[in-house]
């Protein structure tokens, strides 16, 4: 017993860093596109992704701050750079992943900018009418879970106020609503069946499948009547 206490944290451990997402459901889950994604890695801005490579879910959880960082206009150049800072300060190879860059990157950026006065990171600071980190990381930053360790180990994908999730502990890592893939939700919603049998075959909260759908781009039909019904 008290050998498999000690490896079942380390098999959980090792699956955020397996090669498992492709660049398109990366793109999409990051609002990103599959040529921008692969872009920003021959700039080197993904860290330890090899050409052709899947992403873990550690890279896609840092693909989606840096994907955030550019809708706040910060130069690509300039986000590879202080990722390099951020990663020193806080000695990780992922430094967008932790609950440390969420509570201290603020500050951080400032004194990176003592460094590098001229960085364009100094945007999300001191503001002057573009997106700064208010409304762009740091509202990223709230839809990730953290454990003790400080690792954001869970992403509510969907949105703040969306039950649908990616937590590699389930369905795979696949996004998912209460452990339920949204892709197989999905695929039963368009061979026919009603919100109301997928809430009742899959024990969910119709709000969970609603969700689900709206994630995956379906605007459910409540009018639509149920397999089961005689």
């Amino acid at each position: 017993m008290a050998s498999t206490a000690i490896k079942e944290p380390e098999l959980w451990r090792r699956r955020l860093y397996v090669p498992f997402y492709k660049v398109s459901e990366a793109a999409r889950y990051t609002h990103s596109s599959s040529n921008t994604v692969a872009r920003w890695h021959r700039l080197s801005v993904l860290p330890t992704r090899q050409v052709r490579d899947d992403l873990s879910y550690m890279q896609l959880i840092e693909l989606a701050v840096v994907a955030a960082m550019r809708r706040a206009k910060i130069p690509l150049a300039e986000i590879k750079a202080g990722r390099d800072y951020f990663a020193r300060a806080l000695g990780t190879e992922y430094p967008f992943a932790t609950y440390s860059f969420k509570a201290d990157g603020k500050r951080i950026v400032m004194d990176y900018q003592e460094i590098e006065p001229k960085t364009g990171l100094g945007k999300l600071i001191y503001s002057d009418g573009q997106l700064g980190w208010k409304e762009v990381v740091e509202l990223l930053l709230q839809e990730f879970d953290y454990e003790e360790d400080g690792l954001a180990v869970r992403w509510h994908v969907g949105g703040i106020k969306s039950r649908v999730l990616i937590d590699p502990q389930l369905a795979f890592g696949s996004p998912n609503v209460s452990g339920v893939a949204t892709w197989a939700l999905k695929e039963r919603y368009n061979g026919g069946e009603s919100v109301s049998d997928l809430a009742n075959d899959f024990d969910l909260e119709e709000q969970s499948v609603i969700d689900a759908l709206n994630f995956e781009g379906i605007e459910p039909d409540f009018d639509r009547v149920s397999l089961w019904v005689n």
